[in-house]
């Protein structure tokens, strides 16, 4: 292959299933050579291979993460559709009608990227994770900016930059487009992974406080009143902060959090565990129900959260470079291979 071919290469990714079952939203991308800049748009294939893939938007931006209503009538995704008034390209999200007449209504745009779409169980909202930019930031010269004072240890990431002064927040924004969308989670600390709680009133996720160093604790925050000050919500911890715990999935019934992580923050590079904790106790120290498995149970290929179906708790395993299923006991009896 040679270097004027790159735009010959075609990939998809982050297959998501409808909940009826019977279709699959994925990512197609491609480089534009002409351009110098990748592309990517929206398709969606039916699950009985009756019809060959169709897409669903143009790909003329970076169109990704495609993510289906509870009742699959619509689809969530996040693009770069606008530029500011100095040309910058701009992070937007998106909700697509599917399978039925309407336009693709904008929810919010941003600066920063928009991550981690998540829609409530009821259909009303759409969770995401974004960014908290400084004020510091509306000066476009970075020589002009005030001085960063950095106090800890994570203050940059690869591919994100600064962190220190643009914390990770959790997000939400009403699906019928009324009101601005909300900030959960403000304040300087990282926040990840949101999962909704069974009735929609809240949200579990990862918190990290930026002088934190290598730990995370699952938290919850409630939803509350949309008109409520978001300053005024207060987060609870479900689980302690001396080790590392994140991508918490809530069980069909509501009653109990899974969670990847390990009992020891002090050693590096061992095997990462299923946890679980019961989604109304005050901070504790979760229940590793993978042990009797002592395998990575967040494989580096595919590292992704536990799945809750209606038949139980499934994760993903680990062993010599090979990825097995298996269904979990939450009350920590042996893993079984599926």
């Amino acid at each position: 292959m040679r270097p004027s071919q790159l735009d010959s290469l075609t990939s998809a990714g982050d297959p998501q299933l409808a909940p009826n079952g019977k279709h699959v939203a994925y990512v197609v991308s491609n480089i534009d050579m002409k351009d110098n800049k990748y592309r990517s748009r929206i398709w969606v294939v039916d699950t009985g291979g009756e019809a060959a893939g169709r897409p669903l938007s143009s790909g003329e931006h970076a169109d990704g993460q495609p993510r289906w209503s509870p009742d699959g009538s619509m689809l969530a995704f996040s693009s770069t559709r606008k530029t500011d008034e100095k040309g910058k390209k701009e992070s937007t999200l998106h909700v697509l009608p599917f399978d039925q007449p309407g336009e693709t209504a904008v929810l919010h745009t941003s600066a920063e990227a928009m991550r981690s779409l998540s829609f409530s169980p009821d259909g009303k909202w759409l969770a995401f994770v974004m960014r908290d930019r400084s004020s510091d930031y509306d000066v476009d010269d970075p020589a002009r900016r005030e001085p960063r004072k950095i106090e800890n240890l994570n203050f940059m990431l690869n591919g994100e930059g600064f962190i220190s002064d643009r914390p990770s927040n959790i997000w939400v924004a009403a699906l019928d487009g009324s009101g601005e969308v909300r900030n959960l989670t403000p304040g300087r600390h990282e926040c990840s992974s949101p999962a909704w709680l069974a009735d929609s009133s809240g949200i579990a996720f990862a918190y990290n406080p930026l002088l934190a160093r290598d730990t995370s604790q699952i938290c919850t925050v409630s939803l509350g009143d949309i008109g409520e000050d978001s300053s005024a919500l207060s987060m609870t911890a479900l689980t302690n902060l001396d080790m590392p715990c994140y991508a918490p999935v809530i069980s069909p019934s509501g009653d109990t959090v899974a969670l990847l992580g390990d009992d020891d923050h002090e050693t590096m590079f061992q095997n990462v565990h299923v946890g679980v904790v019961d989604a109304g106790s005050d901070a504790a120290d979760p229940a590793w129900v993978s042990k009797a498995v002592d395998r990575n149970w967040a494989p580096t290929m595919v590292a992704q959260s536990p799945t809750w179906t209606e038949d139980g708790l499934f994760a993903a395993m680990e062993d010599r470079g090979n990825v097995h299923l298996y269904q979990i006991d939450p009350t920590g009896g042996e893993p079984s291979i599926v």
